[in-house]
C-alpha cells in the first residue's frame, strides 16, 4: 500500500520515534523525524507534511506548545498529540488547537488508524 502522505513525527524518546516511524512506513506513508519540538517547529518551515505526529512531553517544547507555536505561523497541517498523561483528553487538546490525541502505549493498528482519520478529516 503505498500512500504518498507524509508525516513528520516528534519525539524526544529515541526509541518511540522509531517505532512510530517503522509502523507508519510500512502502512506506506513516508516520514520525517524531529528529535523533539523544536526541532520539528525547524523543520515544519522547510517541510511540507500531510500531518504532524507529536508527543506531549518533550523536555524542548511540548507538543501543545509545538502546536500552539505552529497554528501563530499560519499552519493549518493536522496536528495528532501522543500522550500517555491520564488528565489530557481529546477535547483539550482540541482546544489547545491540534486535531486529535492518540493515547499511550498504542497498537500498530491504532496508530495507523489515528493517522487515516485525521488525513481524512483535513
Amino acid at each position: 500500500m503505498s500512500s504518498n502522505k507524509k508525516v513528520m513525527i516528534a519525539d524526544d524518546d529515541k526509541f518511540a520515534l522509531e517505532k512510530a516511524s517503522k509502523i507508519l512506513e510500512a502502512a506506506g506513508y513516508s516520514t520525517v523525524l524531529a528529535k523533539g519540538g523544536k526541532e520539528a517547529a525547524e523543520l515544519a518551515k522547510e517541510q511540507t507534511v500531510d500531518l504532524i505526529l507529536a508527543d506531549y512531553l518533550m523536555p524542548d517544547q511540548s507538543g501543545l506548545g509545538l502546536t500552539f507555536e505552529l497554528r501563530q505561523r499560519g499552519l493549518r497541517t493536522p496536528i495528532l498529540i501522543m500522550s500517555e498523561a491520564s488528565f489530557l483528553s481529546s477535547d483539550s487538546v482540541k482546544r489547545s488547537g491540534a486535531n486529535d490525541l492518540l493515547k499511550k502505549p498504542y497498537s500498530e493498528t491504532d496508530l495507523v488508524a489515528a493517522v487515516k482519520r485525521n488525513l481524512a478529516a483535513s
